[in-house]
């Protein structure tokens, strides 16, 4: 009882604004003083949505991950084909962002992600088939995830 005096007399109109935990009435700390355990400030969602070239997620520390799928119709004389996607946001710089692709469907075909290029735009993907050329044009439905920095 007496701690809690003494800081209230010192601290006087300040005591609210002052970020030491002052007891209370039971020489407790106030609930609204305590953090939560595991709480991470900068693990927090800032932003995240979906547009037409996929879902995106931003977090407090700057990390942002981007996927979605796409269906591709690869023709049936070239071993490699690469195309483009835009992503649905933008990283700060091409430097930092990771990431991959797979097919989930392909029929007629035996496929490899053989390229990787990511931009801060758009990520650049290329495929191999196995076996000689792919031998159906049936559109082939393809995953791919980013992770690099929003700020």
């Amino acid at each position: 009882m007496q701690i809690y005096s003494v800081a209230k007399n010192v601290l006087g109109a300040l005591g609210p604004k002052v970020k030491v935990p002052v007891l209370d009435s039971e020489l407790k700390i106030p609930a609204e003083c305590l953090r939560i355990v595991g709480a991470l400030d900068a693990g927090a969602v800032i932003e995240s949505g979906e547009n037409a070239n996929g879902r995106y997620i931003k977090y407090a520390d700057g990390t942002q991950i981007c996927h979605g799928h796409f269906y591709h119709a690869f023709n049936t004389t070239d071993i490699f084909q690469a195309i483009e996607i835009t992503y649905p946001a933008v990283f700060i710089t091409d430097n930092d962002i990771s990431g991959a692709a797979y097919h989930e469907s392909a029929p007629g075909r035996a496929m490899q992600l053989s390229n990787f290029a990511s931009y801060a735009n758009y990520v650049s993907l290329g495929f191999s088939a196995y076996d000689g050329t792919p031998s159906s044009t049936v559109p082939v439905r393809i995953r791919w995830h980013a992770i690099g920095r929003w700020k």
